[in-house]
């Protein structure tokens, strides 16, 4: 069983049991696994001992890691092998996993920043470059003819995948994704839908129609572990994986796990085997992240190590967003204690993976609960968000506020105004005042609620209305003189 130490590292407090004679460890369940984590006082993983679950030791799998030293700071350089910065005391350096079959060494280098740049294992080196944004741009391989590149939206969501042979469009609960191998290329199609305790539901989609439906259970932090087919055969599925999202025990074979989301949410990436967090690229092998934290709350020593997911407490807490714990989320946008930025960055708001840190689209939302017990919140933190969007960016809202209002009005003119002259009343004039003046106030109550630094307040709402509808009756006044001149010949279009 896990326990959580004062640095907030996952370890093994006591083993296994150990039964019969000789003595030896009991570790039951369908995949199991037995593993022991060791943290030095800032929180960095030392070590992790991969147990052979029948207790011979030769065949554990210890995996040694190096970080830089205490104090030291990720220091701009130009020196060879590196890749512009030191990596600070945070930075992973080297490890080395030692096994039955040997002994492999990994380095790593970092950029001025504190992102991953390059990893060189026996295989080659992993190349990794990185956006003005700090996104990951695109992963290179020693020995692979193509990489993988990425494409982000405005709010730092994952909008594009470029995978050697295939390219995917990820559109939040939708992903298409494209055949690249053949010149006609063929499209696949992948939709989730939510459900409530943890449940989804899962269409693929063929490239020729057709297709299957699942239903995917996840755990509390969300990674769904469970698959079931709809079809008559109901063909149940398992991924498991460990505390810190590996794989353990036997997984499913190629193809058969339906959409691309893995550990608590998140989108995996098979050719790189990193998973999209949120704001941040999370790397399970380690249990860490490859690029550093752009949120840290000054008041909590927990979230000072700017690599470390989650606390290093898989177990109790979760990280879906890349930004912070949800174990603290709540207090760090409550409490007095303001996070803040180590460097500017796109904001995600969500990837279907995880939500936005304190700026752009979710500033202001709040922290809901799951099921239909959190559905008024999910739906007043999504008006929040449109609105913290429109505010962000007036040409949009300009652009909402004249369609509502050339919709309001074409219905109002068509009813009112044609009516009048139709029937030859001299009251059209008036209606086509009357019209303008409740297309203003509408247009205005639109703006009103779309734009964050407005008065939402009854008076507030009230003078934009009367604002609006004075604009418009002054402008509509003005076109009433010429308006006997244009009666007959609309009467007779009207006709």
């Amino acid at each position: 069983m896990p326990s959580v130490p004062g640095v907030g590292g996952c370890v093994n407090a006591t083993g296994p049991a150990m039964t019969g004679t000789p003595a030896k460890p009991s570790v039951g369940g369908p995949a199991p696994y037995w593993q022991t984590y060791d943290y030095d006082a800032t929180g960095n993983r030392k070590s992790l001992v991969q147990h052979d679950i029948t207790g011979n030791t030769a065949k554990d799998v210890t995996t040694t890691q190096t970080f830089g030293a205490p104090k030291s700071v990720n220091t701009p350089t130009n020196a060879p092998n590196t890749g512009g910065g030191t990596g600070g005391p945070h930075g992973l350096q080297n490890t080395s996993t030692k096994s039955a079959s040997g002994t492999v060494a990994t380095s790593y280098q970092y950029d001025a920043i504190g992102n991953t740049t390059a990893i060189t294992d026996t295989s080659g080196t992993t190349t990794l470059t990185w956006n003005g944004e700090d996104k990951l741009e695109s992963v290179t391989k020693t020995g692979e003819a193509q990489s993988t590149s990425y494409l982000y939206d405005a709010d730092g969501n994952q909008l594009i995948r470029r995978n050697p042979g295939k390219t995917t469009l990820n559109l939040g609960s939708d992903e298409l994704t494209l055949d690249t191998t053949t010149p006609t290329g063929s499209m696949s199609a992948v939709r989730y839908y939510s459900a409530p305790g943890g449940l989804s539901i899962t269409r693929v989609t063929g490239p020729t129609g057709g297709g299957t439906l699942v239903y995917q259970a996840s755990d509390p932090h969300g990674t769904s572990s469970v698959q079931i087919n709809t079809d008559a055969a109901q063909t149940v599925t398992r991924r498991p994986v460990d505390p810190f999202g590996n794989p353990r025990g036997i997984q499913p074979a190629p193809g058969t796990w339906s959409g691309d989301k893995g550990f608590v949410g998140g989108t995996l990436d098979t050719a790189t085997g990193l998973t999209n967090l949120g704001a941040r690229e999370y790397d399970p092998v380690h249990g860490r992240f490859v690029n550093p934290d752009p949120l840290l709350d000054a008041a909590n020593p927990q979230q000072w190590n700017g690599y470390a997911y989650s606390n290093n407490d898989p177990v109790n807490s979760s990280d879906p967003s890349g930004l912070m714990t949800n174990a603290y989320s709540g207090s760090v946008w409550n409490l007095d204690s303001e996070p803040v930025y180590q460097s500017e960055q796109a904001t995600t708001e969500s990837n279907g993976n995880g939500n936005g840190g304190n700026t752009g689209n979710s500033r202001g939302t709040k922290k809901c609960g799951g099921g239909w017990s959190g559905l008024g919140c999910h739906i007043s933190n999504g008006a929040k968000r449109v609105q913290n969007f429109t505010t962000d960016h007036p040409v949009v809202r300009a652009v909402v506020v004249l369609a509502v209002e050339i919709g309001a009005g074409a219905m109002c003119y068509t009813g009112g105004v044609a009516g009048a002259i139709a029937t030859g009343g001299g009251s059209a004039v008036a209606a086509a005042v009357g019209c303008a003046a409740a297309v203003g106030a509408l247009g205005a109550a639109v703006n009103n609620m779309l734009d964050g630094n407005a008065d939402h307040s009854a008076g507030g709402l009230l003078k934009d209305e009367l604002t609006g509808a004075s604009i418009a009756v002054t402008a509509e006044s003005g076109l009433a003189l010429a308006a006997p001149l244009f009666t007959k010949g609309l009467n007779a279009a009207l006709k």
